[in-house]
């Protein structure tokens, strides 16, 4: 079965780390809408806009939730399976000191 499990923690922490900058890079994006708004004026097409931006907003928070739930599962896997794989070549070591 050991043949089965093959985890580069490595990496798992990479993703972690890509997806951490991805996050900041929408948490830091801004408003779509504020670099617009003043060449369009009014009218239907900045209503148009001020709609796409509030959905993209909302769609955005979901987004960014989701990336940082994934982010956190990365991250907490790499340790979880490094402290496994630390406890296991421990508890080797020892029994080969106990039958030598």
């Amino acid at each position: 079965m050991a043949d089965h499990i093959k985890i580069n923690t490595h990496e798992l922490e990479e993703v972690a780390g890509t997806l951490k900058r991805l996050i900041e890079e929408f948490k830091n994006s801004g408003n779509t809408v504020d670099h617009y708004a003043g060449t369009l004026g009014s009218g239907r097409m900045a209503d148009t806009l001020h709609e796409f931006a509030s959905n993209w907003d909302i769609h955005k928070k979901k987004l960014e939730s989701e990336l940082e739930a994934l982010q956190s599962a990365a991250e907490k896997g790499a340790e979880a399976w490094n402290g496994v794989d630390s406890d296991l070549a421990k508890a080797l070591m020892d029994a080969g000191k106990k039958e030598g």
